[in-house]
């Protein structure tokens, strides 16, 4: 007798510390490559591009205007550990930012105005491209405000940086590589692109 109720008190400890060693190591890894922090309000930037209005040629104008920035924000964000640090960089390079898009509003043949601010927002609920669920809340955010950004926005994630996957991406030319960089390993892909979202 004294020997099963042993047996049973071992296998009961050794399933609970199985779980509490599984459960942190898996904190501890996925924490190390940034896949937690996804909702940590303190430790997400997001980005938003609003357009001037609901029209379809404002709504294409600020899809137009989030290709031309995706490259810029995916090298000012490359080597950053934080969403402060991404904050930093985006506020050093507003200027720049601020630039392009009313570069792509002019070429587009529009004369409203561009702003780029960098604050904190409240925003509703939300589900990314991938199904990644914001809650709602305040949020640090970069916004790139066209015209009187009464329109519709676009919006992703930008740090932890995933506004850089295939979804986030249209290539009028229909192929491109793409070069995937997480903290563990690069993976290089080719992806296709077919039509218009």
């Amino acid at each position: 007798m004294m020997l099963v109720i042993y047996k049973t008190r071992r296998r009961i400890t050794l399933g609970i510390l199985g779980v509490a060693v599984t459960a942190i190591a898996t904190v501890a890894v996925l924490g190390k490559y940034g896949l937690l922090i996804a909702h940590n309000n303190d430790n997400l930037l997001r980005l938003h591009v609003v357009a001037n209005s609901n029209t379809p040629a404002d709504q294409q104008l600020k899809l137009e205007v989030r290709d031309a920035l995706l490259p810029l924000l995916q090298q000012i964000v490359s080597e950053k550990n934080t969403a402060d640090e991404v904050a930093a960089a985006v506020a050093a390079k507003q200027a720049q930012l601020t630039n392009e898009a009313a570069a792509v509003v002019s070429n587009a043949g529009f004369t409203y105005p561009v702003r780029v601010e960098l604050g904190v927002y409240p925003f509703d609920a939300k589900n990314d491209n991938r199904g990644v669920r914001v809650p709602a809340g305040y949020y640090s955010a970069l916004k790139v405000i066209l015209g009187e950004g009464e329109g519709n926005n676009w919006w992703c994630i930008l740090f932890p940086p995933l506004c850089f996957g295939p979804n986030d991406v249209e290539v009028a030319a229909g192929k491109t590589n793409v070069q995937w960089r997480w903290r563990f390993w690069p993976l290089k892909s080719r992806v296709v692109y077919a039509g218009a979202r």
